[in-house]
Parts: structure tokens; sequence; C-alpha cells
């Protein structure tokens, strides 16, 4: 891969070149008018930037990050941009003959609900195509239709080539033949109530490393809701997925922000 210069950055010590790059390619002056086009705002930047800074200089054996985003504040930004970081690095790290345990090219990213789901679909996958019978228009998807903010040219063609080639939906987890690694999308009460017959969590049990997106998660402790079971029984999921992964484990929390005084 053809590298960047990192020039007119936020500055985060101890990140790999190739993170410094991508800092440069959507933080730097000269690229407003691309993050106007996906409407990131300096809350999203935040999260972005305390995620890299805490995942590549933390030196936790289990990487887990909680980021306080309210429900439609624009997560998919932030979560496009935490995967794109994590697979280009994972990417060059390949390329140079390393093994960087802080890098992955398997995830999973879980959404609460059908609703939320479906729009991780639009998102990763495109809109559905009308009377397509299920298939999806993948040059409608959000990194395609925003490549130019969150990918450098460079690197543009074999990312979009990896999630076209990697994705693959809640049905098809374990099912579809994949590329060089799995994006997963997936619905969190469908795991749960499957989690005791589910080849999908056998499948993400065995891979050798992984990083979880999971949106609207909530910390168990105190927790008074009416998904209560349902989220208790997601994290004992988790703890099976996780088991064995050791340092190739990683996980991210959406949580929502707390509300304003």
């Amino acid at each position: 891969m053809e590298p960047l210069h990192a020039t007119d950055v936020p500055t985060l010590e101890g990140v790999t070149p190739t993170t410094s790059a991508l800092l440069a390619w959507w933080f730097g002056p000269h690229r407003a008018h691309a993050r106007a086009q996906v409407n990131l705002d300096g809350v999203q930047r935040q999260a972005i930037l305390a995620t890299i800074a805490a995942h590549e200089t933390g030196g936790a054996p289990h990487r887990r990050h909680c980021l306080e985003l309210a429900t439609g504040s624009g997560r998919t930004p932030v979560l496009l941009a935490l995967l794109i970081w994590q697979l280009v690095n994972r990417m060059h790290a390949q390329a140079s003959g390393c093994d960087d345990l802080r890098f992955a090219r398997h995830f999973l990213v879980v959404a609460p609900g059908l609703i939320a789901y479906e729009r991780l679909l639009d998102a990763f996958c495109g809109h559905p195509i009308p009377g397509g019978l299920g298939a999806r228009d993948f040059g409608a998807a959000d990194l395609v239709r925003f490549s130019d903010f969150y990918l450098p040219p460079a690197w543009r063609d074999r990312v979009i080539a990896f999630v076209c080639g990697s994705v693959c939906g809640h049905n098809d987890i374990g099912l579809k033949a994949t590329g060089d690694g799995l994006l997963a999308l997936a619905h969190r009460r469908l795991l749960v109530e499957g989690r005791a017959r589910s080849p999908l969590l056998q499948h993400l049990g065995q891979l050798s490393e992984l990083m979880v997106f999971d949106d609207e998660a909530h910390p168990i402790p105190g927790l008074v809701r009416a998904g209560c079971t349902t989220d208790v029984a997601w994290q004992a999921c988790l703890h099976r997925i996780a088991s064995g992964k050791g340092s190739r484990y990683a996980q991210v929390n959406f949580l929502d922000a707390p509300p304003q005084p």
C-alpha cells in the first residue's frame, strides 16, 4: 500500500504510521468539505480519537471501549471509521510480514432490534433493489457513497472489495463463503434466543480474532429496563464468543449519552 503523509492532524502519541495517515485524511483542515458530507462533528471526532488512542497505546489484554453517543447522533460514521482504521492497519501489517495483535479482519456488528438491523444493512450492503427479491444495491452503501471521506485513494478499492466480499447478514453467518475475513451483521435478540443451538455463535467462537461493535449496549450493574433479560443473556453470549481469544478480542460499546442538564 502506498503510504500517506500525516500532516495537519491531531497528534496521538504511539499510534502506527498508518493510523496517523488516516487521521490526516479524515481530520486535516483541507478535508472540511468531505467531513461535511458525512456530518462528522466534534463529538464524533472525539469518540474516534479517544478509542484509537486507548486501543493502540492502552495495552489491555481485553480491549473494551465505551462510547457515549446518543441514538440518532451519527454512530454509523464513527463505526465505519473505526472499522476502516482496524482493517487498514491489519492489511498494512500483513503486507509488512507483521502480526499486530491490536488489529483484526473479523468483525461482528450487532443491532439491538430489527429497525436498527435494517439500518446496518443499508449502511454496509446498500438499499434493497425494488423487485430484487432481497438483493441490495452495494453502490448505495455508506462506505461506497462517502468513500472520498473514509478512504484515501491508495486504499479505497481494496477496502471496498473486502467489505463487498466479506459482509453477511444474520442468517448467513457461518454459512456464506467470505474472502479474507468476515464482516457479520447481526440482530442481538435473535442471537440470544438461539444461543443454545446457534451455529452462528459457534462460528464466531471459533474465530481466532474478533472485534465486536455493539450498538445501544447497556451496562449490566443496576440495569432496570424492559429488555433486562435480553441484555443479561447477550452479555453471556459475548463472554462465550470472546472465550479463548485473549488479546485478539476487542469490543466497542455504543452507549446512550446522558441527558443534558
